[in-house]
């Protein structure tokens, strides 16, 4: 349908739609300047924030694996050496923590017994759940537990504070693994390390709760880029 323009109805309505179109014009404009980059922010910020809770969420599990390994370590240098194999097993279970695959006490050179270098203790959880002994690390053929990286690191962390290794996998667990290591100091000398090994599969519940959260995938991986959960492609977050 047409108008006169010359007439002042016609005029009139040309004015009020080209008046409706210019408005509709300005609100797509601010739409895509402010409101459009605004809620983006906002989103990502949701996302970052719930990502950011995973962080959370790991320091506080690994802080009580922390807070664990100093009671071993205060425990264990106080322990006669034939209690340390009765006492471990309970040390590493006294929470019921099911992300903790096993421990072990490993003892400088001579420290535990005279004129014996290697004298660790060690158990893992087997299919069962259950905690048993592993001497595989006293044997002639292994090679000398104290040379290795995670027990150097033990020794050179700071009192009361883990050394966490790089996560690795062997055929003891299908899931990967890091453990923290801890200096033991008997009498004000370092005495050997404590380690609790801790698995990582617990990384992928936290991921699918957050996945579900923010209607996304989240990944987590290492500083050397070793991916640590099993969904991966959208978010990533280094784990330290």
């Amino acid at each position: 349908m047409g108008w006169n323009l010359g007439t002042i109805k016609g005029r009139y309505t040309a004015v009020f739609l080209g008046f409706m179109a210019l408005v509709c014009a300005l609100t797509v404009i601010g739409i895509q300047i402010w409101i459009t980059p605004a809620l983006q922010k906002a989103g990502e910020e949701n996302v970052a924030l719930r990502v950011g809770e995973i962080a959370t969420d790991i320091r506080d599990q690994l802080n009580g694996v922390q807070t664990q390994s100093r009671s071993i370590t205060q425990l264990v240098a106080q322990l006669p050496s034939e209690q340390i194999d009765a006492q471990l097993p309970a040390l590493i279970d006294q929470y019921g923590n099911g992300m903790v695959f096993g421990g072990g006490i490993w003892p400088l050179p001579d420290k535990r017994e005279a004129g014996r270098a290697k004298f660790s203790t060690f158990f893992h959880r087997d299919a069962s759940n259950a905690l048993i002994p592993n001497t595989y690390w006293n044997s002639t053929e292994a090679p000398n537990y104290f040379d290795q990286p995670w027990h150097k690191a033990g020794q050179q962390a700071p009192r009361g504070v883990c050394a966490w290794a790089a996560a690795y996998k062997d055929g003891a667990s299908q899931q990967p693994r890091t453990n923290c290591a801890m200096g033991i100091y008997q009498d004000g000398a370092l005495y050997g390390v404590s380690t609790i090994d801790v698995t990582l599969g617990f990384f992928n519940d936290l991921v699918a709760k957050k996945e579900q959260e923010i209607g996304g995938q989240v990944m987590i991986i290492e500083a050397d880029g070793k991916i640590l959960s099993r969904n991966a492609r959208l978010t990533a977050m280094l784990f330290t």
